[in-house]
């Protein structure tokens, strides 16, 4: 009984630990635009900016706010406003974050603008197939 016990935990545990890597890769997209509630998102998220004192980590923020974003326009296609929406918040994330890397030392900022430069090209791919799904009015 005690063996067959450890065998479960163990067998638990990989399965745990080895199956939401995969699956957490992806940014959830939260509130989307178009509701009631995505306003107060978007300002407690700018609000939270306020408060963090590091430039560095102002930009990393900015980053994943960006990401949601960009997961907001995959989620709301069907909405062309929406969709507008969730594209110029993304730009001014990565605006954000372009901005406060200009704060810090060059090996850091360079370090910051080459992430945003490759999550920027990254996205763009994922940018393209959400204007592929929009109604034409939203382009």
């Amino acid at each position: 009984m005690n063996r067959f016990s450890t065998i479960t935990l163990v067998l638990l545990l990989v399965v745990v630990f080895s199956l939401p890597a995969s699956a957490s890769a992806a940014t959830s997209p939260g509130i989307k635009p178009g509701s009631f509630f995505y306003f107060f998102d978007t300002t407690l998220e700018k609000i939270g900016l306020f408060f963090i004192f590091s430039s560095e980590k102002k930009a990393e923020k900015a980053l994943e706010y960006a990401e949601e974003r960009l997961a907001e326009a995959e989620a709301v296609t069907d909405n062309a406003e929406a969709v507008k929406t969730a594209i110029t918040n993304y730009e001014s994330n990565i605006a954000f974050a372009a901005e406060k890397s200009k704060d810090l030392e060059k090996e850091k900022s360079e370090a910051l603008l080459t992430s945003i430069a490759d999550n920027t090209s990254r996205h763009q791919d994922v940018l393209t197939a959400v204007l592929v799904k929009v109604p034409e009015e939203a382009i």
